[in-house]
């Protein structure tokens, strides 16, 4: 028996906070993904965010077949909505393109999933899913009162969505504040994804858990976030640095595997050195093929090249802006993460 229910959760969000945006997908829940994914998300929600001041948090899958999430502070309760299209479209990409890895060139790819108790295309799917989760969560927790004290010092109603708005870039009016808030998010997510990677690594056989392998994984992880950017940016390659209210995707992505490279140095013996060029180029050889299955545009080798001719700019928008902005923040997830930890 199910330990929490989706549609008691839809009930309450539209007797208590004015919500009807919510899918009842009882009987269309291909392969059980809807079902599977609330209860993660309202499990972890409700049971394993004690530190925070988010209660009543639900989560919800949206009655929308888009690829997009969202998170909202409403009338004191805190919500993270998915839509169902964020579910069955990136389960359908990965696991129809999970051929891609039977190429000579893959071959490390397919030796490694012969040791796993997944499929690769499982895992990639589930790393963008959850990752799409954790970022909302740190959304939820960015409105939230600082620990100590009962105001939040936000409106009754907050919400943020991501999916780039349609023809998003450097025209578009720029938000540092939510430049700020996407990083926070990201990381957190990063973080914990990188730790489900590990999970993986860890419980392969002693002989296995190479330095190789891991960087195999990571790149998994990588492509499979930077895939999910990919829908929600709608084709949009063109690079901006201070426009719009979220970092272009080849910023996040370089960010991410920087958070990827510090989990994993926490969490590994001392001798294991992950290198993030090695990281982006396994990622970028994995997302291109997954793109351009069937005759699809290539975009990646788009983001690739423009990786190149402007990694010294992304570097120096990630150090110089994001990073010293951030600590300005307390409002954020990592930085109260920080406080307690004694590292302000």
């Amino acid at each position: 028996m199910s330990k929490y229910n989706h549609m008691d959760n839809l009930a309450e969000l539209e007797e208590k906070v004015l919500i009807y945006t919510g899918y009842d997908y009882t009987n269309n829940d291909p392969y059980g993904l809807a079902e599977q994914f609330f209860q993660f998300c309202q499990q972890n929600l409700s049971e394993e965010q004690g530190d925070y001041q988010i209660q009543p948090a639900r989560f919800m899958v949206v009655n929308k077949e888009t690829v997009n999430a969202w998170a909202t502070r409403r009338y004191n309760y805190y919500v993270v909505g998915i839509n169902m299209g964020t579910l069955t479209t990136l389960h359908q990409f990965f696991v129809h393109r999970g051929g891609i890895f039977d190429v000579p060139a893959m071959a490390e790819y397919i030796t490694l999933e012969s040791k796993l108790d997944t499929t690769l295309d499982i895992l990639m799917y589930q790393s963008a899913v959850q990752f799409t989760y954790y970022h909302e969560l740190a959304h939820l927790i960015q409105y939230s009162p600082l620990p100590g004290t009962d105001d939040c010092s936000a409106p009754d109603i907050q919400q943020t969505e991501e999916a780039y708005a349609v023809g998003a870039g450097k025209d578009d009016p720029y938000e540092l504040e939510k430049h700020i808030r996407e990083f926070d998010a990201d990381l957190l997510g990063a973080h914990y994804i990188c730790l489900h990677v590990l999970q993986y690594w860890e419980k392969l056989p002693e002989a296995d858990r190479t330095q190789a392998n891991l960087e195999l994984l990571l790149s998994l992880g990588t492509s499979s976030i930077f895939s999910y950017f990919i829908f929600l940016l709608r084709k949009y390659p063109e690079m901006y640095y201070a426009a719009f209210d979220h970092p272009h995707p080849l910023i996040r992505v370089l960010y991410i595997i920087d958070m990827f490279i510090k989990t994993t140095q926490e969490n590994v013996p001392a001798g294991i050195q992950i290198k993030s060029e090695s990281i982006l180029q396994r990622a970028f050889s994995i997302t291109q093929p997954m793109f351009t299955f069937g005759g699809g545009e290539d975009q990646v080798k788009k983001y690739a090249d423009l990786f190149k001719e402007e990694k010294q700019k992304i570097e120096a928008y990630v150090n110089d802006v994001l990073i010293p902005e951030s600590r300005k923040t307390p409002t954020l997830v990592l930085e109260r993460m920080a406080a307690k930890n004694g590292l302000h």
